[in-house]
């Protein structure tokens, strides 16, 4: 596009400097081509603006091009994390109904413990009421053995002793 105005332009002025020449001969017409020299003139001006413009609405089109692809980036990325935290949420929960799991765990090991500890109490004093009961059978044992044996040597020496 800039090549195809870039040659109109060429032309029009190399046109123009043969007509003027050609015409500055006819009187009224100088006045005309001076004008007309003006006209073309601004026409240059202005075509090289809109170069200029265009070359910078090329130059606005790369940057939202790559501004463009940094979004599409960035969208890409929050999808990431999004599925990134949706990841990490479900460990968590998960987590913290193994916490929870545990909890009540240790609260039936406590409770159990505690039961086992009564009976383990309980056994032990009964384990300790039949040493007693043992400890004092046997000393009946003794003290019975020890007086049937001397009701027995009292016995033998009333007996023996009447012979």
């Amino acid at each position: 596009m800039k090549r195809l105005i870039q040659l109109v332009v060429v032309v029009t002025v190399i046109l123009t400097a043969c007509t003027v020449h050609c015409l500055a001969q006819v009187p009224g017409i100088p006045e005309l081509v001076e004008e007309n020299a003006l006209l073309k003139q601004a026409i240059l001006r202005l075509s090289l603006e809109l170069n200029a413009k265009d070359a910078e609405l090329t130059r606005i089109q790369e940057r939202l091009t790559e501004a463009l692809a940094l979004y599409e980036e960035a969208e890409l990325d929050a999808t990431a994390l999004r599925d990134e935290v949706k990841k990490l949420q479900a460990r968590i929960d998960e987590v913290l109904r193994l916490y929870r799991e545990a909890e009540s765990d240790i609260d039936g090991l406590l409770a159990e413990t505690r039961r086992l500890g009564d009976a383990l109490a309980q056994r032990d004093a009964a384990l300790e009421a039949y040493r007693r009961a043992s400890d004092a059978r046997a000393f009946m044992y003794f003290l019975a053995g020890s007086l049937g044996g001397a009701a027995a040597a009292v016995l033998i020496t009333l007996i023996g002793g009447g012979q």
